[in-house]
């Protein structure tokens, strides 16, 4: 009785032990996927920060553009002797409408690219954060459970200990069986002849 208790609570512990590594393991593997998630997000960052520098040199070039027409038309006008009045002037002034319109819609492509990055990494923060709070929730449930497997171990195995003690071989009355004249024949084998007394 005392060594099966004994090989039970062997048993149990390493249920234990198994169930804590286990939810060590969960929880490792969460933190590198927490690793590599914030990486990811540390990546869709750059990509919003790089699409705005680009913005930003994309509305510089064409600012840079503009000075240049509205420069060689001065010079144009100024080598012809054209007025910088009238007709040259609504050029200029469509020209300097022309370049708003279109640093406005350079913004606005660059602003929208960028903020589809930074919800990008928003969402694999998210992610991440919810797969920790599964991993940390299943990691509880393998310890609880290990221990909960560990006490049914040892339960049984004591149930089963004092289970002989308890239980006593009894026949129903008037079944007893009688055994008489045992018989052995030539090969050793015996036989009985066995007869039912119902009372």
């Amino acid at each position: 009785m005392a060594a099966a208790l004994a090989f039970a609570g062997v048993q149990a512990t390493s249920q234990i032990i198994g169930g804590f590594l286990q939810a060590d393991m969960v929880r490792r593997q969460a933190e590198i996927q927490a690793g590599i998630a914030e990486f990811n997000a540390q990546l869709s960052e750059y990509d919003a920060w790089k699409t705005e520098a680009y913005g930003s040199t994309l509305v510089a070039s064409s600012q840079n553009q503009i000075d240049q027409v509205r420069a060689t038309s001065k010079v144009y006008a100024a080598s012809k002797g054209i007025k910088a009045e009238g007709s040259l002037a609504e050029i200029n002034a469509q020209n300097e409408l022309n370049s708003t319109l279109n640093k406005i819609d350079i913004d606005n492509r660059v602003t929208e690219q960028a903020m589809g990055y930074r919800r990008q990494a928003s969402q694999t923060r998210l992610n991440s954060r919810l797969n920790s709070i599964g991993a940390a929730t299943q990691a509880t449930s393998l310890q609880v459970g290990s221990i909960i497997q560990a006490g049914g171990t040892m339960a049984s195995s004591y149930i089963r200990s004092q289970e002989p003690a308890k239980i006593k071989q009894t026949t129903p009355s008037g079944y007893e069986n009688k055994y008489s004249n045992p018989k052995t024949y030539s090969n050793g084998i015996q036989s009985w002849d066995i007869t039912f007394d119902p009372k």
